[in-house]
């Protein structure tokens, strides 16, 4: 386990408030509510267009994890002058973040420091992004004001996250700045940590809705897991080049890796069925991100891009259908068995179900036993 908690020295923090205000961050008395909405259309407006139509609270807790995630990523994703600052920012966001999700107070000094360390020993992270960065200590306010078992999912999820990217920026740093994934096993490991915890969180947001309205919910957090590999694979598929200019070759089969995401889309279509009616909401969020990664598949495959005409006639075809998973499922099998049988064809394969290879382990390595013998279960792995 990585030693996350540690103090920061209060000389540290003495020194680095005066700096941290010199670039833009907060102090207390200019704080203002945090507009989880404004950043979220800056740092991704397809993502801040789904979110948008959830009910409320669900809407700004799934919205605020998005923007501690994204933090997470501008730490992974930046260049950084130094390989041990960035490892440093790790820790001290992940500190910071144990206390707002304990319910303690978060030192605004500290917070500063953190920022202080990205805005100044990185380069090219953009504006929406350095916005999001100088908020942090109000990210961290509004955690603070969900109740403690939202709070729990959120930071033991995030948490995951951070650790799990820490490692690979210790793996690449090893290696001269060079990611390399070696094949599925790696794959399913990177995205289980860049992706499988958001499932993690919204299966685990899910069922705390469904207990404040009395329901029961059955969705499969096996299934939630595989819902954000899915996504994960069909980001690195479609972002392959730009990822091996980067230094981050993480697609080691370009057809296993395909194989693996249909795999994954079976389950997370199952995922979403799964969700009660009750949160039609929260079943359009699901299904729009679900059918857009689907539709993407086959333009990946073939070198182009969804059109913006595609795009907005299958949005609106999955809302129209999201009442019914009749519907949802018919509307899986008609769009994309073409497409899968010339996928087929070209590499005469048959696609058979790629388990996602004992997910459970990493978590288990990472971040200690399972809490929910349905993970096990899930994923088919035996604790003693």
């Amino acid at each position: 386990m990585f030693e996350l908690w540690r103090e920061t020295r209060p000389e540290q923090c003495q020194s680095d408030v005066g700096l941290a205000t010199s670039v833009g961050v907060r102090d207390a008395s200019e704080m203002s509510r945090l507009d989880i909405p404004a950043h979220l259309d800056r740092v991704s407006r397809s993502f801040a267009f789904c979110i948008a139509r959830l009910d409320s609270p669900m809407r700004d807790q799934v919205g605020l994890s998005y923007l501690l995630c994204r933090i997470l990523d501008t730490i992974e994703d930046s260049t950084w002058l130094e390989t041990d600052a960035q490892l440093e920012s790790f820790d001290l966001f992940l500190h910071n973040l144990h206390h707002a999700g304990s319910g303690e107070a978060v030192v605004p000094a500290s917070v500063q420091a953190f920022t202080f360390e990205i805005l100044n020993r990185t380069t090219g992270i953009s504006d929406s992004e350095q916005r999001l960065l100088k908020d942090t200590a109000l990210v961290f306010e509004r955690l603070q004001s969900f109740t403690p078992d939202v709070r729990d999912v959120i930071v033991s999820s995030v948490v995951s996250m951070g650790q799990g990217m820490r490692s690979f920026v210790v793996r690449r740093n090893s290696n001269e700045g060079l990611l390399v994934l070696k094949d599925l096993a790696d794959v399913n490991r990177y995205c289980f940590f860049v992706a499988g915890v958001v499932g993690e969180i919204l299966c685990g947001l899910l069922r705390i809705a469904g207990i404040n309205r009395g329901l029961k919910v059955e969705s499969s957090l096996g299934d939630g897991f595989r819902f954000g590999l899915f996504l994960q694979k069909v980001n690195i598929l479609k972002d392959r080049k730009g990822d091996i200019e980067q230094g981050r070759d993480l697609v080691p089969d370009v057809p296993t890796v395909f194989r693996s995401a249909l795999s994954d889309a079976e389950k997370a279509l199952r995922y979403l069925t799964s969700i009660p009616h009750e949160f039609e909401s929260y079943r359009l969020f699901c299904a729009w991100s679900f059918f857009l990664g689907m539709a993407s598949l086959p333009h990946i495959w073939r070198g182009r891009k969804i059109g913006r005409m595609e795009t907005v006639a299958l949005l609106a075809q999955v809302e129209m259908n999201v009442g019914s998973n009749e519907k949802l499922i018919r509307m899986f099998k008609f769009k994309h068995e073409p497409w899968l049988k010339e996928f087929r064809d070209a590499f005469q394969v048959e696609l058979k179900d790629v388990a996602a290879t004992r997910l459970e382990t990493y978590r288990e390595f990472y971040v200690g036993r399972a809490r929910d013998e349905e993970i096990a279960a899930g994923v088919n792995v035996k604790f003693a």
